[in-house]
């Protein structure tokens, strides 16, 4: 699933971002790269940014952005190892 596609307070891992270098740099510096677990915080009306909380830190991202980081819920990830 996308972030883009995820309801607030729902909690997820990376799996994979799927942007240029550059990009995918500025977004590891705020904690966001494969692995790394994160919360949606809140959706902005009429399809607006969307706030996260990753590694303690929040930080707002543009719905084209979000369309761009792959992610799975942490419920599905535990389902899948047992």
């Amino acid at each position: 699933m996308k972030i883009a596609d995820m309801k607030a307070g729902e909690s997820a891992k990376v799996v994979a971002v799927e942007a240029e270098k550059e990009l995918k740099g500025r977004l590891a510096m705020l904690n966001i790269y494969p692995g790394a677990a994160f919360t949606l915080v809140r959706r902005a009306p009429f399809g607006g940014g969307i706030m996260l909380e990753a590694g303690g830190v929040r930080l707002a991202l543009r719905k084209g952005v979000a369309e761009r980081i792959v992610a799975v819920s942490l419920g599905e990830e535990e389902e899948r190892k047992q």
